[in-house]
């Protein structure tokens, strides 16, 4: 299984390297800063390539390592690991479903989930938290990116907690944006965003934001969005999967698509 946005990368056959190794798989960082996601996990994403069922020995590739890209073939230089993406199948997030609850209906379970989280979101000050959400209520594109700038990049890791934050926020916009969000400038904002992005953070967190502006991202966090929305599927499973995303960044994912679904909205209460 591959994500559409890997087999578009993979058909362009750019060089690349190897960003990272994690206990679930490899970043590749190819020449264009596009990152994608070796992973030896299930779950699907635009990003993700899984080894499920061919998986690729990681303890043999380092970071740095060079990595060829010949049509749709991964080579890893200095290795004997190479990989072929002939056989797998493409996947795309499924259409958003159609009838969101109505926001009393969605309060109660976003709360529920909020206490599922163990973070307190210590990157972030109240003060901060509570500027970005008077910066949402405003609808204006370059209030909402004043208050999200300064955030990007902000925390650990590969995917720091601001970009997680700017993630969930971004993809609940452009998800639900036919019903919940008519009246936001969503493009003007998804273009703003990711500009910055390329410039405030990570290679990695700058190409799961530009999916985020695609309504894309990981099924964790798709299915987890569309049960706080819609009431399915089935809330609590979503939550632990979503929170399972990374150490902590499905938590500030979750956060993010909190300030959004928390916004008064034109559809849906």
């Amino acid at each position: 299984m591959l994500g559409a946005i890997v087999h578009k990368i993979l058909n362009q056959g750019p060089g690349a390297h190897l960003l990272g190794v994690t206990s679930r798989g490899a970043f590749v960082c190819t020449e264009s800063d596009q990152v994608l996601f070796l992973s030896e996990e299930s779950y699907a994403g635009p990003l993700t390539l899984n080894l499920v069922q061919n998986p690729v020995v990681l303890s043999q590739i380092k970071p740095g390592c060079l990595v060829s890209i010949q049509k749709g073939c991964l080579f890893f230089h200095g290795t004997e690991v190479w990989l072929s993406t002939d056989q797998a199948m493409e996947w795309n997030p499924p259409p958003s479903p159609v009838t969101p609850l109505s926001s009393s209906q969605r309060l109660p379970r976003l709360d529920w989930a909020i206490q599922q989280s163990n973070s307190q979101y210590s990157d972030f000050t109240p003060a901060e938290l509570g500027v970005l959400q008077l910066a949402l209520q405003t609808k204006q594109s370059v209030a909402i990116l004043k208050s999200l700038q300064p955030i990007l990049g902000r925390g650990n890791g590969l995917t720091p907690a601001g970009d997680d934050l700017v993630i969930g926020l971004l993809l609940t916009f452009n998800r639900w944006r036919s019903w919940l969000y008519k009246d936001f400038p969503v493009e003007q904002i998804n273009r703003l965003i990711t500009q910055a992005a390329r410039v405030y953070t990570t290679a990695l967190s700058a190409s799961l934001i530009e999916c985020a502006t695609q309504g894309q991202a990981d099924e964790r966090l798709i299915n987890a969005l569309d049960s706080l929305v819609t009431g399915a599927p089935d809330l609590e499973a979503c939550i632990s999967r979503l929170l399972s995303w990374g150490s902590s960044s499905g938590e500030y994912v979750l956060r993010g698509m909190t300030l959004a679904l928390n916004l008064p909205s034109r559809t849906g209460g």
